[in-house]
């Protein structure tokens, strides 16, 4: 399993977030070395690839306490809500909820839900919310806040809940 992700991650220039918070790239040979946390790695592996068209996102909230609900939201750091009940088909949603949870991007991409070309970010915090008083929810940076908007405008992502959070 490891030479299979080192080979992809070479194959790969893909983004994490740096300690500043936002995203950066991560190169092959700092995985190599070292210099990127396996739980870094593994998101850095799968994270879409530019100019083509996101199948679906990831949103990688290990260790920050995210509890699973139904109807979950994704917000950016400026407290703009990128994700929630008024994104989806809800059809979609009564029959598979508006996301999945998995533990690692491995059980992410298992699921199917977020695609052949997912966009992986990072949260950076969860929080509670109008929708619940646990911490149901995930912050993500403006930036990927923004790539997430995006991506969902090219392919229609959201509204079809091709969403997975990783807890």
């Amino acid at each position: 399993m490891y030479l299979l992700k080192t080979a992809f991650i070479a194959a790969v220039v893909a983004t994490t977030v740096s300690t500043s918070g936002l995203a950066a790239p991560v190169m092959p040979a700092q995985v190599a070395t070292g210099r990127v946390s396996s739980a870094a790695a593994e998101t850095a592996a799968v994270s879409h690839t530019a100019n083509t068209t996101c199948t679906g996102v990831i949103v990688d909230a290990r260790g920050l306490g995210l509890e699973a609900t139904f109807s979950p939201l994704v917000y950016d750091t400026d407290g703009r809500v990128v994700y929630g009940a008024t994104d989806i088909d809800p059809v979609i949603a009564m029959s598979q909820g508006m996301v999945a949870y998995a533990t690692s991007l491995e059980g992410a991409l298992a699921t199917g839900r977020a695609g052949a070309n997912p966009l992986v970010v990072r949260a950076v915090a969860v929080r509670s919310g109008g929708n619940s008083a646990n911490q149901v929810n995930v912050v993500v940076s403006v930036a990927d806040g923004d790539r997430i908007t995006q991506a969902d405008r090219d392919s229609g992502m959201l509204r079809r809940c091709a969403v997975v959070f990783m807890k």
